[in-house]
This record gives structure tokens, C-alpha cells and sequence, in this order.
């Protein structure tokens, strides 16, 4: 384990892209090039958060390679045991059949304060983190950058519940939004956060592409139709196959945070009724 710090971040390194060994024979004199995936644990129904563990996942397998620390983070004073909530992000390492290498960057706090003030300097930190601390002996290069959301929105546009849209910010028409159902959407859509300033910021300081991939919340809490398409998504573009195992544990994972989502709702009925109100099987009653 090594602590690194890049401007106002520390990388709290577990595991470097070094270790991969699948492809003996990558050429380590030259730049590398990598794939990095974002995605955020909070986004409504799930579906991106829980697709893109499947994703990271190798038969059970999150291979940590570093936490990111960050003074910006919105970190409440409490925490739990013997489980602590991670207050830092989390990234993974992920390759796949073909050798290719795959980061994935677990969002799993924000800031309370502007996002862009919060979080600008953070991005900038990570992308220079990536490209020359991620390996002991190359550069590497992010070749491309999705963000996995569906903290999106549109007035005039309805998405499916099994639909993903993907729109590269790198173009410059503005109707190259397509959908998984085979059509261009020539709408406006509104994003949220983080999901729009990492891509933007990536094809600001980079030449390469940047994509946001999102879909809707669904029938919430859980969106499992958005979580079949994405799952499909990582296996036609990342080459990353979600196996049977996985899939149970993702289904119990989305089942353990429906039952939660759905408590928390019935505690918040309860408190908006009033005491002198019942709650039961039948409904409210007086």
C-alpha cells in the first residue's frame, strides 16, 4: 500500500495496473491506453450502480486498486460498525478477455457546497493521477471516458425503462444522441452533477472521446429492466459478461436495497401521518 497525493487528493494505492497479468505480452515501453468508467452509488433506481458492480465484478471478485481521499467530500461526523460507510470513492480494476484494461470509479459521496467549485479541482487530480501514478513504468492514456447515470432528465422526451441512451460529448451536432432502441433523439435532456462534468472536463484536457450513458429511474426503487440493457451495454462495448454468480449477488444486493428503500418509505408515512394515525396491512386508517 502506497499513499500518493496529486494536488489537494490523496490515492491511497492498494493494487497498480501493473499487477494485471493476463496479457503477458503488453508492450510496457510505450503509453498504455485505459477505459475509465464512472458511476455514483445514489442515482435513482439503481440500475447504474448495480449494472456497473456486475461489471467490476470477476465471479465475486471487486479488485480494489485505489481509495481516493478528498477533504471536498461531504463526510457526516458518525459512521457505523463493524462495517464502516466508505467515505472516500473507490476504484476498481477490471480487464477483460482481450486484455483490455478497464478502471472503474465508484462515486460514493459528494459535497454539500456547488458541485463545480466543489469537485473541479478533484477531477482535474484524478485524471492526472490515472495517467501518471496508476503505473510504475508507463504513461498511461484514458482512451475513452463514460459516466454511467441516470440522473438525467428531459420535458419533452419519455425513457423506457429498458432503455440507455449514449451521447459523446466529443460531438459537435447536436441530434448524435442515440438510443439502444435504434433511433437518434433530437431532444434536450438536463444532467446533473457529476454526470455532465466529468465528460466535459475529459474532452476539454484530452483529445479522446467522452460518453454519457444514462437511463431512466424506472419503476423505482429498483429500475431491473434499466439493469438487463446496461448489463448488455458492458457486453457489447467492454467485453465484460456478467456471470450467473454475479447475478445472484446483484439481485440480492438490489433486493436488500428495495426492502430498505421501501422501510424507509413506510417510516416516512408514519411520520408525516402523525402518531395518532395506524398504519396496517389495509392501508391508513383513522
Amino acid at each position: 500500500m502506497k499513499v500518493i497525493t496529486v494536488g489537494n487528493t490523496d490515492f491511497v494505492v492498494e493494487r497498480k495496473i501493473d499487477e494485471m497479468s493476463r496479457n503477458p505480452d503488453r508492450d510496457r515501453s510505450k503509453d498504455e491506453d485505459v477505459k475509465l468508467v464512472i458511476f455514483s452509488e445514489g442515482d435513482k433506481g439503481y440500475a447504474p450502480f448495480l449494472s456497473s458492480l456486475a461489471a467490476v465484478s470477476n465471479e465475486g471478485d471487486l479488485s480494489l486498486a485505489v481509495r481516493i481521499f478528498s477533504k471536498t467530500l461531504s463526510v457526516t461526523k458518525d459512521n457505523d460498525i463493524p462495517e464502516p460507510v466508505p467515505p472516500e470513492w473507490l476504484m476498481y480494476l477490471r480487464e477483460n478477455e482481450e486484455g483490455e484494461i478497464i478502471l472503474f470509479l465508484r462515486i460514493t459521496s459528494l459535497d454539500d457546497r456547488t458541485t463545480w467549485l466543489a469537485h473541479y479541482d478533484m477531477i482535474k487530480d484524478i485524471f492526472n493521477f490515472i495517467k501518471y501514478e496508476m503505473s510504475d513504468e508507463t504513461n498511461l492514456n484514458i482512451s475513452h471516458l463514460t459516466y454511467i447515470t441516470s440522473d438525467v432528465s428531459s420535458g419533452k422526451y419519455f425513457i423506457a425503462d429498458s432503455e440507455v441512451i449514449v451521447f459523446n460529448y466529443r460531438d459537435e451536432v447536436g441530434d448524435k444522441i442515440l438510443s439502444n432502441k435504434g433511433h437518434l433523439i433530437n431532444n434536450e435532456f438536463t444532467v446533473y452533477g457529476l454526470a455532465w462534468m466529468f465528460p466535459y472536463l475529459f474532452t476539454a484536457f484530452t483529445d479522446n472521446d467522452a460518453y454519457i450513458v444514462f437511463c431512466s429511474p424506472g419503476q423505482e426503487p429498483i429500475n431491473r429492466h434499466g439493469m438487463e440493457s446496461l448489463a448488455e451495454f458492458f457486453k457489447e462495448t467492454y467485453g465484460l459478461e456478467t456471470t450467473e454468480m454475479d447475478k445472484i449477488t446483484i439481485d440480492n444486493i438490489a433486493t436488500s436495497i428495495e426492502m430498505a428503500e421501501l422501510a424507509m418509505r413506510d417510516d416516512n408515512n408514519l411520520f408525516l401521518f402523525g402518531d395518532d394515525d395506524k398504519w396496517d396491512s389495509g392501508g391508513l386508517s383513522a
